[in-house]
This record gives structure tokens, C-alpha cells and sequence, in this order.
């Protein structure tokens, strides 16, 4: 799984800053859990946090783990003359007060565009950005286009305390969540009539079919996931008996996703009862998963899991046993699809030009 405190990268953040004078392709997955942005030399994950500031803050934090932005001019007039952080660093100005993207109902639409900018705040500072932006959202029938909406425009912004950037965001396709895999995977799927992708996310559980040529065939959708797992350590009478307090779920989870199981600084394992709540969520959120997807496995050529969940210890193990193929990436798998299909969308746009 993705670490809290060490997101992904394959470039030298503190290096020297990229030329960018033209469109590049850009992938943003604005997850419950997890916000990630996926650009030919940077892979960024950030925890899926915010918190708006309304006082001056004594140094504005540069963090790899989010990020501090000031919204000056552009389409969206909600947000001008506001800052807010993203990431770890909103989790520690604001510990219980900041906000999740499952905090609001339209919280990926509402949310989205703050934290596709926290997450270029984690990179060196450029004047101008032009993102051709792929991205993805559970229902993107229904909310593609509202999600296109509050993402695309040129936005003046400034990161911390570096000079005003302009960030122009062209967004040329919202696909349905999972669909990335299909594309990262399009050689396999060639010669693949059936497959079954259970994408086992922070806030949902989502099971799809895709036929020949990797077509979406059917979806389902379940509003259940990962924080429920910890939302039920935090809840657990030992956790509050130990801590005195109800447990804070970005420190279980950190602790889950470094494999550790001790809860922040304080020494205490909790790893009892992640085994003791895995079977309870199991039984409550992967069993209908796999009730769900039952009827489509039987003919299909493959079978994969990905997104957090799948990786989550002894859970990966699970999958494995009952024939279901658990990806390295799985919890980036979705976004890397996603930004192959943006270099296609831009090879296309600049042949045509």
C-alpha cells in the first residue's frame, strides 16, 4: 500500500525544475483515501485531506506529503482569495477539524481541483503548468461532466511562498473508476473476451465486467471500503480503553500501510485487532464484492484486484488463494492506465494540429 509519509516518486523532487512550454499529459485519480496525480517524470500521492486557513500561518509549509495553496484568479470564484493545505500537512494543522473528500456527498467534485493543486505543490516550482488531464470518477455518466467543470480553466495559483504559477488544466476525458487497469494492461487484453476488476477503495467497493477490447460492460457500485476496517480499530473498546479516546484513523492507517501496526508514536500495537476487525470486514464488504462478481468470474479470462484494500496484509494473501490476481501497483494501477491515456489523447490532438 501507499505510505502516508513516503508517496511514490520516480523523479528527484528538489532537482531542477522541469521546462514546461507546452501541453503534457496528466493523470489525476481523486480518491477517497488518497489523491494521485500521475506525470511522465512524477508520481505524487497524497492522503486526501484539506483544511481551509483563515489566519496567517508562522512558516507555510513544502512537504512531499501535500501541500499549502493560494487560489488568486480563474474560473473557479468559489475559491478566490482562499488557501487551504492538502495532505499530512492539513492533517497536522488541523488534527480533527480537517476535511475528507467522504465528508461530502459530491466530495471528489467538490474537492477535486484543491487537491489536484496540492499535489503540484509537492513538486519545483514552475511558472506556468498545461495539463492535458485524464481523470476518473465512480459514476462518470452522471458526474463527468461536473467533475470536468470544476477541474478545467486557467487558474492563477501560488504554492507556499513561491511566486504566482498559472495552471491551465485541459480535460479530455472522465472515465468510470477501474478503467485505467484495462488500459494499463491493453496488451493482455487482446486476446481477453471477460474481465473482472474488483477495485477495493478507501469509501467504496466497486466490481466491474469488461468484455472484448476492454468495453465497459457492467458495474457495481457499494459504498463501503477500507475506512470502515479502520474506522472499526479506532471504535474498538480497546483502542479507547489504551488511548482514552476514540483512535484517529490517518494514524491506524498509516500504521497498516507500513506494516508496523503501532499507532503513531506511542508504542502501542494494535495489530490484535486489525486480525480481530478483518474478519468482520471481510464478511461485510469483500464477501459481497465477491457475491457480486461471482456470476461474471466463471467465464472470465482474468481476474484482478486493485486499490489499497487489495494490498492490505493477510488480505492480498486472500485474494491470491481464491484465483485473483493481485498487482505490485494495485494501489497506482488505475492512475498509470489513466495517464497512457492521456499521452494517446495529446499524440492525438498534436497529429491532427
Amino acid at each position: 500500500m501507499v505510505s502516508l509519509r513516503q508517496p511514490l516518486t520516480r523523479s528527484d523532487r528538489a532537482g531542477q525544475a522541469l521546462s514546461i512550454t507546452a501541453p503534457f499529459p496528466a493523470a489525476f485519480d481523486g480518491g477517497f483515501g488518497f489523491s494521485k496525480l500521475e506525470l511522465p517524470k512524477h508520481a505524487i500521492t497524497t492522503p486526501a485531506l484539506i483544511t481551509p486557513i483563515h489566519q496567517q500561518l508562522h512558516d507555510l509549509p513544502r512537504s512531499q506529503n501535500g501541500g499549502c495553496v493560494s487560489y488568486i484568479s480563474g474560473p473557479r470564484a468559489d475559491l478566490c482569495r482562499s488557501r487551504w493545505l492538502t495532505g499530512f500537512p492539513a492533517y497536522q494543522y488541523r488534527p480533527k477539524e480537517h476535511f475528507r473528500v467522504t465528508d461530502h456527498p459530491d466530495g471528489k467534485i467538490k474537492y477535486g481541483l484543491q487537491l489536484l493543486l496540492g499535489c503540484l505543490a509537492t513538486l519545483p516550482y514552475q511558472p506556468s503548468w498545461d495539463l492535458q488531464l485524464v481523470t476518473s470518477i465512480q459514476d462518470a455518466q452522471t458526474m463527468g461532466g461536473r467533475l470536468a467543470e470544476a477541474l478545467a480553466g486557467q487558474h492563477t495559483v501560488a504554492f507556499a511562498d513561491s511566486p504566482p504559477s498559472t495552471v491551465t488544466i485541459r480535460v479530455s476525458r472522465v472515465f468510470e473508476e477501474s478503467y485505467g487497469v484495462i488500459a494499463a494492461n491493453g496488451g493482455r487484453l487482446a486476446a481477453t473476451r471477460q474481465m473482472v476488476v474488483l477495485d477495493l477503495g478507501f469509501g467504496t467497493t466497486i466490481v466491474s465486467l469488461f468484455g472484448e477490447g476492454g468495453r465497459l460492460m457492467q458495474r457495481q457500485v457499494r459504498d463501503s471500503g477500507v475506512e470502515k476496517l479502520l474506522s472499526a480499530i479506532a471504535e474498538h473498546p480497546e483502542t479507547r480503553r489504551t488511548l482514552k479516546r476514540v483512535g484517529d484513523i490517518v494514524l491506524i492507517r498509516e500504521a497498516i500501510e507500513q506494516q508496523t501496526f503501532i499507532y503513531g508514536t506511542t508504542g502501542w500495537s494494535f495489530h490484535n485487532l486489525y486480525i480481530q476487525e478483518l474478519s468482520p470486514w471481510v464478511e461485510s464488504v469483500l464477501a459481497p464484492a465477491l457475491s457480486l462478481a461471482a456470476p461474471w468470474i466463471a467465464s472470465a479470462n482474468a481476474v484482478i484486484a486493485i486499490g489499497g484494500g487489495s494490498q492490505l496484509p493477510v488480505i492480498e494473501t486472500v485474494l491470491q488463494q481464491k484465483g485473483i490476481h493481485t498487482l505490485k501497483n494495485g494501489a497506482r494501477a488505475h492512475v498509470q492506465g489513466l495517464l497512457l491515456l492521456a499521452k494517446a489523447t495529446l499524440d492525438q490532438v498534436s497529429g491532427g494540429q
